[in-house]
């Protein structure tokens, strides 16, 4: 059977890319070509693996002393891999250092929700179940019990819808009600201390 011809035939590597994507990669992958050619290289499909690596990577550990975005570079690295044809176990320099710089961003931690933010939720789930026929107001009552679970025992959002009756440990004596009243207790394994 001959090989297809023509714009779309044989690009199966090109068929799930946006034409946006495709043009940020491009132009993701000439500011890099660029960076490099400022650095003192010119790199070309005949240029070895491991000089485009060790070029690549001098390009990463200079757009990290720059500032530039780390998605930007990264896009650039990845035009660069797609245009040479090389895999990423040619690129190890390139990709620890993108790896190393990823590392080093800044954590972005969730900001909780306020316990006074907490009762307006849940108080506005127990108006609008009050006022819902009976077919709704079982959903706003479990809106209001996972909303308030979730804020008590620090749950994610998917951890609270998987939640069964059997994953909670109800009190037996006093100290366990204690410890009950301050968190809902899981007997989910990745949840232990």
């Amino acid at each position: 059977m001959p090989a297809t011809t023509g714009r779309q035939g044989g690009r199966l590597r090109e068929a799930t890319l946006t034409p946006q994507y495709r043009r940020h990669l491009h132009e993701a992958g000439e500011w890099a070509l660029g960076v490099v050619r400022d650095l003192g290289k010119h790199l070309s499909h005949r240029s070895s693996s491991r000089t485009v690596d060790v070029w690549l990577e001098r390009m990463v550990e200079h757009a990290h002393m720059r500032e530039e975005k780390l998605y930007w570079t990264t896009l650039g690295v990845l035009s660069l891999q797609r245009r040479f044809k090389l895999s990423a176990p040619l690129l190890r320099g390139t990709w620890s250092a993108i790896r190393a710089w990823r590392l080093l961003q800044p954590i972005q931690p969730r900001v909780p929700i306020t316990y006074y933010v907490l009762r307006c939720v849940v108080v506005t789930c127990l108006s609008i179940a009050a006022s819902s026929p009976a077919c709704t107001r079982l959903q706003w009552f479990s809106v209001m019990l996972s909303t308030w679970l979730a804020f008590a025992g620090m749950l994610r959002p998917g951890e609270v819808d998987r939640l069964r009756i059997r994953d909670f440990c109800f009190p037996r004596h006093q100290a366990e009600l204690l410890w009950q009243q301050s968190f809902p207790h899981k007997r989910m394994p990745e949840l232990r201390l």
